[in-house]
């Protein structure tokens, strides 16, 4: 699997907030914490990504990537919950809105396809030759039969 740096959703996520942050260079010093919020929702978005990458192991199948993924997805729905609020606020233009919304809706739609993807080709937890010396026994349902 590609490194994290490698995925298009983390490029584009990495993009995405870059461009929230010099938006939000333009705010009024009285809202630094909502800018400060959406900047950092907006980064959380590939640091769950990069994160997520990096606990990928091959014993437990994607699992915990996609669990990471699941985070990267919520921190876009914070993202993009606050992108609504400063547009609301008319700290955004409706451009950079439409721009900025644009972009989070793409990583969405991208996050939801990768993790789709992930849970077809996972077969789960993977278990290392020799670790379990037998086999799982089936027990009936009806043991009479």
């Amino acid at each position: 699997m590609a490194e994290f740096r490698d995925l298009e959703v983390y490029q584009l996520a990495r993009s995405f907030s870059r461009d929230v942050y010099f938006a939000t260079l333009q705010f009024p010093a009285h809202l630094k914490r909502l800018a400060a919020q959406l900047v950092d929702a907006a980064e959380s978005i590939g640091s769950n990504i990069a994160e997520g990458r990096g606990r990928k192991d091959c014993d437990l199948g994607n699992a915990e990537l996609i669990r990471y993924l699941h985070f990267s997805f919520a921190s876009a729905c914070e993202a993009e919950h606050r992108l609504d609020g400063a547009y609301d606020k008319e700290l955004l233009s409706l451009d950079q809105h439409r721009r900025l919304n644009g972009q989070v809706l793409t990583i969405k739609c991208k996050l939801t396809r990768f993790i789709q993807a992930l849970k077809r080709r996972d077969r789960g937890p993977r278990h290392r030759k020799g670790k379990f010396n037998s086999a799982p026994t089936h027990q009936p349902d009806n043991p009479s039969t």
